[in-house]
């Protein structure tokens, strides 16, 4: 019969108060990249971006990094109170509350990663492995039995493994390595003449009148892509005037999202590429299945030999220093081209709109 002597002597208490520091660690750098103050840094091939930008990336909302900031905050808080303080109950049934639900919303959003989005977010799976720890611990914690007293520990030692996650997130952070690239590409776009970053007959939608133009340099399986050119397009069909132009970016070459770019430039040569894309974004999610339907139904050919375009095209934004997308720059008539936000172009532009009213 297998015997728990070996894990009698361990706390833990002490084991649930480390873990919950890892969870700390990760979710307060995600929590910080929520708030604009932190670009995420991820292996590459990883949808880290895409995760972070879909629509579950906010409840009620409030970006998900922030509750399980909260939740991993609490979950310190009792576990600390267990190690300084002694037996709590009321302690020991909350921390046993947060780990079982923080586990189960883990799950039910990678389970929404992996299905709908087709990708990861590495730090997700870090914090939803955290959760998952803290779980097993209470039930192994559970399955010994009546816990002996435990022996009250120096305040020190959960100071310490905060001071310990603060340091370990500004090692991580290095805000001059994660801020050099992001500053380095705005001052290569600024610099590069207007039409180049257009490029020659790229996908457009709009006139050159209003002398705004917005590229999106993207692909359309990103979340954050979709979001971005649903926006837009709201934009314009409210009066704003300005062309949206589209540069593929492709994350990572896979056979789907290859696929779904040459449909784009499919439609695009076709003369029928707003409709399409219409037709694409009103689309929960988008899939090369169902973007070949809508081809079909446009009586549009796929065309293979644009793969070698839309592999350019991503080529072109890798020389650039283009790591993740989307990437927007706005180019306006006098004006140096510039790397803006969504929330910025979309207030400029109708800044201008209610000017010319």
């Amino acid at each position: 019969m297998f015997s728990f002597s070996l894990w009698k002597r361990v706390d833990w208490t002490w084991v649930r108060l480390v873990l919950s520091s890892v969870g700390l660690f990760v979710t307060l750098y995600l929590s910080l990249h929520a708030a604009g103050l932190v670009p995420v840094v991820c292996r590459s091939g990883e949808g880290c971006l895409q995760v972070l930008r879909s629509r579950w990336s906010a409840v009620l909302g409030v970006p998900v990094a922030f509750w399980g900031l909260g939740a991993y905050v609490a979950l310190f808080a009792t576990n600390a109170r267990l190690v300084v303080g002694g037996r709590c109950e009321s302690c020991r049934l909350a921390s046993y509350v947060l780990s079982g639900t923080g586990t189960l919303a883990s799950f039910l959003l990678t389970l929404y990663s992996v299905s709908t989005l087709r990708t990861t977010c590495a730090w997700c799976l870090a914090s939803a492995l955290t959760w998952c720890l803290l779980l097993v611990a209470h039930g192994i914690e559970g399955c010994l039995g009546e816990p002996e007293p435990q022996v009250r520990r120096p305040w020190q030692q959960p100071v310490a493994l905060l001071a310990g996650v603060g340091l370990s997130l500004v090692l991580a952070i290095d805000p001059l390595r994660l801020w050099d690239t992001h500053l380095e590409l705005e001052k290569t776009i600024a610099s590069m003449p207007p039409d180049s970053i257009v490029g020659h007959e790229r996908p457009s939608v709009g006139g050159e009148d209003s002398g705004r133009t917005v590229v999106v340099v993207g692909e359309l399986s990103c979340p954050a892509c979709r979001e971005a050119l649903d926006r837009l397009f709201k934009l314009r069909d409210s009066g704003a005037g300005f062309r949206i132009v589209f540069r593929h970016n492709l994350l990572a070459l896979g056979r789907q999202d290859l696929d779904i770019a040459v449909h784009l430039e499919s439609a695009h040569r076709r003369g029928k590429l707003e409709p399409w894309l219409r037709g694409v974004l009103a689309e929960q999610g988008v899939g090369a299945t169902r973007s070949q339907r809508l081809l079909d139904e446009m009586g549009i050919p796929f065309d293979t030999s644009l793969e070698s375009v839309v592999k350019e095209e991503t080529a072109w934004a890798r020389r650039l220093g283009i790591r993740h997308s989307p990437v927007l720059v706005l180019i306006e008539a006098d004006h140096r081209p510039m790397v803006a936000g969504l929330s910025e172009i979309e207030s400029r532009v109708a800044g201008r709109r209610t000017s010319a009213q």
